[in-house]
């Protein structure tokens, strides 16, 4: 967790030693965390493993950038066959999130329809996470799920043209603005600078969309 969080943090070489450094611990701590002797720490791994794996992807360029992808979609996948809706709501919804940022990050670099694709995976993952995620129950994470979801249902706004591309807009928008309702200036000021641009950002491209 800290050679993650000091790799998230780093950036260039430091930051990527720092990850493949995680990285090794994780796949170390994986093979005494096995998944029969013990399914839920095993899981919780191998959603952190997806974590530090998202990150060297996002990061890196070509293919190497793309196997770590999907090294890491293969984690997240592996997490949620002990981490079901069922049995462990909490860990589902969060390796959900997790798998939606992974697909908005695979949506946003391929065009056409493979990266509408993944952009439409992303929201269904953000969407799963919202059922445990409640506003009531954890404001912050509804909100954080929110903002998420905003800002891939504007992309698929932006790329899409025609009443199709208006209602991806709207729902952006209200995605939002729920976000914002949780995020203020004072309480979570990043958040809230985020949000706020990502909204301005879809409000203009709504804006350009119905007038034509």
């Amino acid at each position: 967790m800290v050679l993650r969080d000091l790799g998230e943090r780093a950036s260039g070489e430091q930051g990527a030693h720092y990850l493949e450094q995680s990285l090794a611990a994780y796949r170390a701590a994986l093979e005494v965390r096995t998944r029969e002797q013990l399914p839920q720490q095993w899981a919780t791994t191998e959603n952190n493993l997806g974590m530090v794996l998202a990150v060297l992807g996002e990061r890196g360029s070509g293919e190497q950038g793309a196997h770590y992808l999907e090294q890491s979609l293969a984690a997240y996948r592996a997490a949620l066959e002990v981490r079901t809706r069922e049995q462990l709501p909490q860990g589902w919804a969060a390796t959900q999130g997790n798998l939606g940022n992974l697909f908005s990050v695979l949506g946003r670099r391929v065009t056409g329809e493979q990266g509408a694709q993944y952009l439409e995976q992303s929201v269904a993952a953000y969407r799963a996470a919202l059922e445990v995620y409640t506003r009531e129950q954890s404001p912050q994470d509804w909100a954080a799920m929110q903002g998420n979801l905003g800002s891939v249902l504007s992309v698929l706004g932006e790329r899409t043209s025609g009443e199709q591309g208006v209602q991806y807009l709207q729902r952006s928008v209200d995605s939002l603005e729920n976000a914002l309702s949780i995020f203020t200036p004072e309480a979570a000021p990043y958040q809230n600078s985020l949000a706020r641009a990502n909204l301005e950002k879809a409000k203009a491209a709504l804006h350009k969309i119905s007038s034509h």
